[in-house]
């Protein structure tokens, strides 16, 4: 059985018809890709951000179980090629045992953790937001650091993604926030 199309009907579609529906489209795209973007970027910094988290805690865990100072510290170069301390934690960072309080790790044997964050699209800065956050992070045995700080993990693309925040307090406990300081618009 076929079917007849009337008068004026035609099976296929006009180029005109194909106009509107690529200019449709090209305003829906133009209107969800941003929004995609930001939702990406503040993914990234979340993620960072309680990796961060994470390695504070585990910082602070080896130092009580091991009742040793146990220190954390950024890196500047590939984890894997540093033996020592560096400038950021954009880059990456290191725990490692310090019962003599060093800069640095004395031995290679020293190191217990290492996190290599190259390509993260993440900056990681104090909490004014002027400045690299660099600081070591040192546990002692009773799980103490003696020290507040704040760790704030910034997107590279700028203010318009909020900034999650490792808070330490004087104890040294540490916990998670939620734009607790402001990022610069070019971090």
């Amino acid at each position: 059985m076929r079917l007849r199309l009337g008068v004026g009907f035609s099976a296929g579609t006009t180029l005109m018809e194909l106009m509107v529906v690529l200019a449709i489209l090209a305003v829906v795209l133009s209107v969800v890709v941003p929004g995609f973007e930001r939702l990406f970027a503040s993914s990234r910094v979340y993620s960072e951000a309680r990796i961060l988290l994470n390695a504070v805690y585990l910082t602070r865990a080896e130092a009580i179980k091991r009742n040793l100072p146990v220190t954390m510290c950024p890196t500047d170069e590939s984890v894997t090629n540093s033996d020592g301390c560096g400038d950021s934690y954009a880059v990456g960072w290191m725990i490692f045992l310090n019962p003599s309080r060093a800069r640095h790790p004395k031995r290679k044997a020293d190191i217990l953790a290492v996190h290599d964050s190259t390509g993260s699209a993440v900056t990681v800065l104090n909490r004014a937001g002027t400045r690299s956050a660099n600081e070591r992070i040192t546990y002692y045995g009773g799980g103490t650091a003696h020290r507040n700080l704040t760790l704030m993990v910034c997107s590279t693309i700028g203010s318009s993604v909020d900034s999650w925040s490792v808070v330490l307090n004087i104890v040294g406990r540490p916990r998670f926030a939620r734009a607790w300081g402001k990022c610069p618009d070019e971090a």
